[in-house]
């Protein structure tokens, strides 16, 4: 099941984010305190990791003897990992980033499975279908996408759904595996009717650079009636998918966080 872990950080002074940062470096630290590890060759990757965000509170600036707060949100895809993570968080008391320390507070988990979410989207597209031919995706942080190995800085909903449904198939139990004739569909019928995008440049490993995105995007289903609600439900479901496993490449180094717009 999908486990969303927000993990709650102060510190002394303010901190900006790095992209830099060895964030997937620190992940793997905490797995292996926790007797656990992940292939660095695994694709897609089961977990994906958001930048370290400052927490706005609201008020006047702290003083400088207060605690400023940040937080860093994981999604593990894998159940297998879950508690290996969970143990070595207890066993991690700051995380090091350009030898400035983030003590680690008390996380938020929420567990949700596989089955439930598939089933709470069908049961809500079932209930009125209309409502649901509309999809609209927020990427929090940017993006990195490709055609034919080259960068595409563009939200393509084959490219999109393509990711969500290859990591949908890789965790999901099988059972629940959407069929990958769905992106005939989506490439015939999943419109782009509204977007808010900018262009990003984005440092890859190896330092290079590429083109990626950031913003927002509305999708429309054309000729819904002909396809059904069940194409409206798998496509809603891979969207609310995006919210765990990220957009595009690199979602392990912060990139390619996506939320569902309501």
């Amino acid at each position: 099941m999908p486990t969303l872990i927000t993990i709650h950080l102060t510190a002394t002074e303010p901190l900006f984010f790095n992209p830099a940062w060895p964030l997937e470096e620190r992940f793997r630290q905490i797995l292996a305190r926790g007797g656990s590890s992940v292939p660095e060759e695994a694709a897609p990757a089961p977990y994906t990791l958001s930048p370290i965000w400052p927490v706005r509170t609201p008020g006047p600036p702290a003083s400088p003897a207060t605690a400023l707060p940040y937080r860093w949100r994981v999604s593990l895809l894998d159940d297998a990992l879950t508690g290996p993570f969970l143990a070595g968080l207890q066993k991690t008391p700051a995380l090091e980033f350009d030898g400035r320390s983030l003590v680690v507070g008390q996380p938020d988990v929420q567990l949700h499975s596989y089955d439930e979410l598939a089933a709470g989207v069908r049961r809500q597209v079932g209930a009125r279908p209309p409502a649901f031919r509309r999809v609209g995706l927020k990427f929090l942080t940017p993006v990195l996408l490709r055609r034919h190995r080259l960068s595409f800085p563009l939200p393509d909903p084959v490219a999109v759904f393509h990711h969500y449904l290859d990591g949908w198939d890789t965790f999901a139990p099988r059972e629940l595996w959407v069929n990958v004739n769905l992106l005939d569909a989506v490439e015939m019928h999943l419109e782009t009717v509204d977007h808010q995008l900018e262009t990003r440049r984005i440092r890859v490993p190896g330092g290079k650079m590429a083109a990626g995105f950031i913003g927002q995007v509305t999708y429309r289903v054309r000729q819904w009636q002909k396809l059904g609600p069940d194409f409206l439900a798998a496509v809603q479901m891979l969207a609310r998918f995006g919210e765990y496993c990220g957009t595009g490449e690199l979602t392990g180094h912060g990139l390619g966080q996506t939320r569902l717009l309501k």
